[in-house]
């Protein structure tokens, strides 16, 4: 590489640094919700409340009551918990709640609580069903990353090797500011569950404004914008031109840090630089092989020149793109034996396997034809073109393979945070115990208050007594909140060790009467 390419160096670490800085990010999960799902409450609750494993934004809550008739509902969430006001008393019968919001990574996420108020009868409630773009948004997706990488890849690629501005590498430029916005539309109908029509209208664009994507699209039009005009100053000036193409790498290593699955995987200090790298290096690979491929049309010192030239950093661009890729896959799949999951591994095993055919066949290139092309025979140019289209082929593959992750939540976020439960009975009173997280430190204990019929059991107060004998720590007590007839909560209880606890709940049922039910639980380190 020249040295104006290497003016690209202090870029790359000022994107690593912005990558790896920002709030934490992760893929959203219903933990739990108040009433909980399949229970029958005596009387109808003041409001409900969806508790998940982070921050969420509500996109569309619906009712549906015994009559079947849905009707809209308005919620807020403040920290962790989506709560939602009804605004009248719940008639008696089976009641659902069908929800959609939208996740840290720019995702929607839906889903339906059920449940009954006083007694459940036989009628079931169906949620109501969302229109299904997934074509669509998966052809907006696969037309944005061809874009992006053949067009903005493809600029900045053509500058580095030396060649001339080419025409695919325009039209991708077009390809992918015409797919952009479309792709943003489709978020915003797909947030809402809206038909294609809906992106006539305005709250569906105004929904995916609502959502982290919208910051990627954004970022990526600008690094579009960008990469014309590096085409454009190349005529006049090309030390601008290089100047302006490490602004558009930042810019384009941003937009794919900003959501997404990959982006908001924890630990983000080495997820996002892993990701951007990782971006970044295939944008380069893939920018460069049209370029690669006109330039090897004809015999010539300038056919050797950017063959010398891409081979000389291909393998260190390769090995970026393969330790950073091995980076996020074990990111994201949590344990080796998530390989064995349906979909998102099904699809991370299928892209390897294009991903291996590619590095064969650039190995080949490397090893068999770049020296005899040096050295001007023709039939090994021929057989490298070739070859080159052949890669070029597998890598749009590739792509098709990510664009499909973007209905495949990846398995770090199935996997749900463990629970502790507990159930002790005394009394004619039943406590059920539930703390989150089921290791040692902050937990939130959610305690369900029944009688042994299983309805719900109001008390003036309630409490937790622990202790743990192992380690010597003496009885603390601590007292929760209401949440709603029968349920109680504490958010922030301190269990800073592991092993068996004992636990007793104190439940004041009147000024004379104080139950405890007592038992133990385990900890995991």
């Amino acid at each position: 590489m020249s040295m104006k390419s290497s003016a690209l160096l202090p870029w790359l670490g000022l994107l690593l640094l912005l990558l790896g800085s920002g709030g934490a990010r992760a893929h959203a999960v219903l933990l739990h919700s108040i009433p909980a799902e399949g229970s029958v409450v005596g009387e109808s609750p003041a409001w409900l409340a969806l508790h998940f494993s982070e921050r969420v934004s509500p996109l569309v809550l619906t009712l549906i009551g015994p009559d079947g008739e849905p009707q809209r509902l308005e919620g807020v969430a403040p920290a962790q918990q989506l709560r939602i006001t009804l605004p009248a008393a719940l008639a008696p019968g089976n009641w659902l709640l069908s929800w959609r919001v939208v996740s840290a990574d720019g995702h929607p996420i839906a889903g339906a609580l059920a449940f009954a108020v006083g007694m459940r009868t036989e009628a079931e409630l169906m949620p109501t069903t969302a229109d299904s773009h997934y074509l669509a948004i998966w052809s907006a997706r696969v037309a944005v990353y061809l874009g992006l990488m053949l067009g903005v890849g493809g600029a900045c690629a053509s500058l580095w090797l030396g060649t001339g501005p080419l025409r695919p590498v325009v039209a991708a430029l077009w390809l992918g500011a015409g797919a952009l916005p479309l792709s943003f539309g489709l978020q915003g109908v797909d947030a809402l569950g809206l038909p294609l029509s809906g992106l006539l209208a305005s709250p569906g664009w105004q929904a995916a404004m609502a959502t982290s994507y919208g910051h990627s699209v954004g970022l990526a039009l600008l690094a579009l914008a960008g990469a014309g005009g590096t085409l454009w100053l190349r005529r006049h000036s090309t030390a601008i031109a290089w100047l302006l193409s490490a602004v558009v790498v930042l810019l384009l290593g941003l937009a794919f840090t900003v959501s997404g699955h990959a982006a908001s995987a924890e630990p983000r200090w080495l997820s996002r630089p892993a990701l951007g790298l990782h971006v970044l290096m295939a944008m380069l690979w893939l920018g460069a092989l049209p370029p690669l491929f006109v330039a090897l049309a004809k015999p010539g010192a300038d056919a050797r020149r950017v063959l010398e030239r891409f081979s000389r950093w291909a393998p260190w661009m390769l090995a970026a793109l393969v330790l950073s890729g091995g980076v996020l896959a074990v990111i994201q799949l949590g344990h080796w034996r998530a390989l064995a999951l349906p979909g998102y591994s099904r699809i991370l095993l299928l892209k390897l396997t294009l991903v291996a055919l590619v590095l064969v066949l650039a190995a080949w290139n490397r090893w068999r034809l770049t020296a005899r092309v040096q050295r001007g025979e023709a039939a090994a140019r021929l057989a490298l073109r070739r070859l080159i289209r052949l890669e070029l082929a597998l890598l749009v593959m590739v792509l098709g393979l990510v664009a499909a992750w973007r209905f495949t939540p990846p398995p770090r976020a199935l996997l749900s945070p463990g629970q502790v439960q507990v159930v002790v009975v005394a009394a004619g009173l039943r406590a059920e115990l539930t703390l989150f997280p089921d290791k040692a430190g902050p937990v939130r204990a959610d305690i369900l208050l029944r009688d042994d019929q299983g309805r719900e059991v109001e008390a003036r107060e309630l409490g937790l007594l622990l202790s743990h004998a192992q380690e010597g720590i003496a009885p603390f007590r601590r007292r929760a909140l209401p949440l709603a007839p029968g349920h109680w909560l504490l958010e922030e209880l301190p269990l800073p060790v592991p092993g068996d606890w004992s636990v007793t709940v104190e439940v004041l049922v009147s000024d004379f009467e104080r139950i405890r039910l007592t038992g133990s639980l385990r900890l995991a380190p």
